[in-house]
Order: C-alpha cells, then structure tokens, then sequence
C-alpha cells in the first residue's frame, strides 16, 4: 500500500544492523489522539498507546512494559494502592480500580501544573460530542465532561461536573454484574448526576449561591 514492491514472502524476523530505511509514516500528535481514544472511548487505540509508552521508556513495545510504567507512575506521583493495571483498555484481563482510584487520578489531573488542555478537551461532552452526545439530556449541555466504560454487564462513566452555583466536582460511577442492556444502568446514572448537578456545596457562601 505504501507503493514498495518486492519478491518473495513476508516473514518475521529480527532487523539487521545494517539496513536502508524505505518509507517511514508519521502518526498524528498525541493531544490529537487522546481525543480519539477519551471521546470515541477507542480501546484498540488506547492499547497501542500503551505499547508506545513501553517502546519509548523501556524501547519494549508490549502491554506488560507499558503497564509497568503506568502503574508505577500511579504509585509513586499519587500513592494509588491495591489496583491492578494489566491491559490499556480494560477490555480483558484482570485490570481493576475503584471508583476512588479514578476520583484520585481525576482530581490530580484537574490541580496538574502546568495545567492539561489537552487532557480536559479530550473527554466526551455531554449533549455535544462523543460518547455523552446522547446522554445527560435532562442537564445543561456541557454540564459534565466524562469518558464511559461499557461491555457486557459493565457500565461506567467517571469525570467532572458542575454544581449548581457553577463550582466543579469529580465523579465515578462504575456499575459492574449488570443483567439486561446498558440504557437501564445509563437512566440510573444519568439520574444521579443530574441530581448532583442541582446540589451546592457545603460551604459556600450565600451570596454565590443560586436561589
């Protein structure tokens, strides 16, 4: 496809020292393909951003270098504990966190310094884009910025939300074991949020506070 023509079969092997390069194909940035995997929710691309993490840091391409290094990262930057990270999807294996695991990597994302554009333009919209484009129809579109999770029996959805005298939350709703199809666990979370939504802090003083 790339127009470079040869004789003979394909076979794998390992590339020799000496070697004369004949087409190289550059991807796009990654601020560009986050969004392709948060607001699309794109496992396969999230498992070769994985395997990329491992090629760069440990010049291994696979799931268990890429794992290792993300793991390590939640450990030691934000003291994540008892979590289990095996594949970049999530999709299969045993990869397992909580819902406090993910309010944790959330909030820390939201407080980074220098702050992430990138990361917050990523997540789905609700009302407008991506995987939310659907959902949250009882809300202010835009209200909440998330990424799903959804396969057979599992339904989830963690993010940010405003609040309603417009101050900003962190939530996680992992609902796993479920019969039936997704749309049912869908009106329950969509009810929760949108009973978030109306809530105003504690603390806040009366004059921000909306009547």
């Amino acid at each position: 496809r790339a127009g470079i023509h040869f004789e003979g079969k394909v076979r794998l092997g390992r590339r020799p020292k000496t070697f004369r390069r004949l087409s190289r194909i550059w991807s796009r940035s990654l601020r560009l393909m986050i969004g392709d995997v948060n607001k699309l929710s794109n496992n396969f691309m999230a498992e070769h951003l994985v395997r990329t993490i491992g090629a760069e840091k440990k010049g291994v391409g696979d799931w268990k270098s890429g794992g290792r290094i993300i793991a390590k990262f939640l450990k030691s930057r934000w003291g994540l504990k008892g979590f289990t990270y095996e594949n970049g999807s999530g999709l299969f294996g045993k990869t397992a966190f909580s819902a406090r695991d993910f309010v944790t990597i959330l909030r820390q994302m939201a407080l980074s310094t220098p702050p992430q554009p990138d990361y917050a333009a990523s997540l789905a919209v609700s009302r407008v884009d991506g995987t939310l484009r659907k959902r949250l129809k009882l809300l202010k579109a835009g209200t909440v910025r998330g990424k799903t999770g959804t396969l057979d029996g599992v339904v989830c959805l963690s993010g940010y939300i405003r609040f309603a005298d417009g101050s900003p939350g962190v939530f996680s709703l992992l609902f796993n074991d479920l019969p039936g199809r997704a749309w049912s666990a869908w009106k329950i979370q969509d009810a929760l949020l949108k009973a978030v939504s109306e809530h105003t802090p504690s603390g806040t003083p009366k004059k921000n506070r909306k009547k």
